[in-house]
């Protein structure tokens, strides 16, 4: 088979020596654009498409289908997680955590290629006990991508809606390029609705401050991490999920803010 189709290949900087680690599970660095190798215990964000050294692009597969090395052997159609500390997938259940797709081929052992199909689901850390009346499993993540320069908000964009009962417990969003406008104000203000009410207490932001690649999910200069008021973010079966990018911005700046990529994580109830 081995298409490997890429639906959505997002360049990051790469934070160490990954040149080992092609088409292994990679994660969110701990500087802004930049990832890592995935543990058992991180997010996987897709699958490193290349063979970058330390400060070298990462083209990583966050969404579509890609080869991915292989831990062990499995076979077709068996749900995927990250199975060891470099970013390694194997079937659920034989230590991994973390999924990251669905085999579309089986592997005899490891270190083969097999292709997999990505569909991402991470282990919920904590969720408030009003919020869920059963244990959570796993959360899905819903994406929206956004391709150059924004000259314009982005308004009541579908990205996906609840597959059941639960609750969005994180969204967030990364810019490219962060833009410049000399003293003028340039800035992306992200909101997520369910059924067109807002999840968020505090919008995150990222303005012409951040450095290029950042992201919402940490702080630091020109970026406001969005806080999820746990009395909004609860969904039901099929509530319509939508996000608005606002931009603040005053005439032509000297350098547009480009690409954003939106993700939401939505963590269901167990049996519903």
């Amino acid at each position: 088979m081995s298409q490997s189709v890429g639906i959505l290949d997002i360049t990051f900087q790469a934070e160490a020596n990954l040149s080992a680690l092609q088409y292994r599970a990679v994660t969110l660095g701990t500087a802004a654009g930049t990832v890592k190798k995935c543990g058992t215990s991180d997010i996987p964000i897709g699958i490193l498409q290349n063979a970058p050294g330390i400060l070298g692009a990462a083209v990583v597969r966050v969404a579509g289908t890609s080869k991915a090395y292989a831990q062990s052997s499995f076979s077709k159609g068996d749900q995927l997680a990250v199975a060891d500390a470099n970013g390694g997938v194997d079937t659920v259940g034989a230590a991994p955590t973390n999924i990251i797709g669905i085999a579309l081929e089986a592997a005899g052992g490891a270190a083969e290629l097999p292709e997999i199909f990505l569909n991402h689901a991470y282990l919920a850390a904590t969720v408030a006990p009003a919020a869920l009346t059963a244990a959570c499993t796993y959360s899905h993540m819903l994406e929206y991508h956004t391709s150059g320069d924004i000259t314009a908000s982005v308004t009541s964009k579908l990205i996906g809606h609840a597959r059941g009962a639960g609750v969005i417990d994180k969204a967030g969003f990364v810019l490219g390029n962060t833009g410049t406008d000399a003293s003028n104000a340039l800035s992306l203000t992200l909101d997520i609705l369910i059924n067109g009410t807002t999840i968020f207490s505090t919008k995150p932001v990222i303005a012409k401050a951040a450095a290029d690649g950042a992201d919402s999910f940490a702080g630091g200069t020109g970026i406001t991490v969005g806080v999820v008021d746990i009395a909004k973010n609860i969904v039901a079966a099929n509530d319509l999920i939508t996000m608005t990018l606002t931009l603040v911005r005053t005439a032509t700046p000297s350098d547009e803010l480009d690409t954003a990529d939106v993700f939401v994580f939505v963590t269901p109830k167990v049996g519903v």
